[in-house]
């Protein structure tokens, strides 16, 4: 393994660590306990497949969605999808991470015959699956680990992975909304991110009143345009000043360049 970054808060007996496989380049690990956290809206160009083994969280990137995974439960978030996160309940959250780069995915797929992953964000309910994945996380941080039988393990995951989550084979339910006009204005709001865009100049470029271009744009990328304004921003800020948040409180380009933007608050 390559350990990039920890943290605890014995108080409560909350830690994270977050880490990246040597014996699978790309792969990255993030494993945590929270009492109580919050992730603010934010992307990864990785696949992340996670799994909760205590407590339960809310990956919504806004209020009127709900994406629970409690424990026993997986979650796929494809990549460019936009999500949070925050603990839901009282109890603790314990959970584990793995980000995939799309390539690496798509060609552990073709070698092993199995399709490619075609969904959005899903959580599903497989205790078995899920207690094999914590433990792989729990092993692949394990100093004493062999490459051999931490590829073996690997490979097993994955392959379950692919056939439990590829058999929802269910599309992106924001694809089909994503129209050409919308299509527009994202890319306006790309190529102007330093810029105060007005609702009425997005809602031009789409060529929708701009009431109906806030639905329909909220709908599509599930956050409203003012607030996909601001994950820009704050992105590309980031990523100006070399810096882009790998884990909690925001570390630093190793850590994980693929996540785009965490806010995190512990104890909040």
């Amino acid at each position: 393994m390559t350990k990039s970054f920890s943290t605890r808060s014995p108080e409560r007996g909350d830690h994270a660590f977050f880490l990246g496989l040597a014996e699978v380049p790309g792969v990255e690990i993030l494993k945590a306990r929270f009492s109580s956290h919050s992730f603010s809206a934010h992307s990864h160009d990785a696949w992340a497949f996670g799994a909760v083994s205590a407590g339960a969280q809310d990956f919504s990137p806004r209020s009127g969605t709900k994406h629970v995974a409690r424990a026993g439960q997986l979650t796929v978030i494809p990549p460019g999808e936009i999500h949070a996160g925050h603990i839901v309940g009282f109890a603790a959250c314990e959970y584990a991470t793995l980000y995939i780069p799309d390539a690496l995915l798509r060609s552990f797929a073709d070698n092993a015959e199995l399709p490619m992953l075609d969904t959005g964000i899903q959580v599903v309910a497989d205790s078995i699956i899920s207690a094999q994945f914590t433990q792989f996380v729990t092993t692949a941080a394990a100093v004493t680990v062999t490459e051999l039988s931490l590829h073996f393990a690997w490979n097993m995951l994955l392959e379950r992975l692919l056939r439990l989550f590829g058999a929802l084979r269910i599309r992106k339910p924001a694809e089909s909304l994503r129209a050409p006009e919308l299509t527009r204005s994202m890319q306006l709001l790309q190529r102007n991110w330093a810029h105060s865009l007005t609702l009425n100049e997005l809602a031009a470029a789409a060529q929708m009143s701009p009431a109906y271009f806030c639905r329909q744009f909220s709908k599509a990328y599930g956050l409203s345009p003012h607030r996909f304004q601001i994950v820009l921003r704050e992105r590309s800020a980031y990523a100006n000043a070399g810096i882009q948040c790998g884990c909690i409180h925001g570390a630093t380009q190793r850590f994980n360049p693929r996540i785009k933007l965490i806010h995190t608050r512990i104890g909040s």
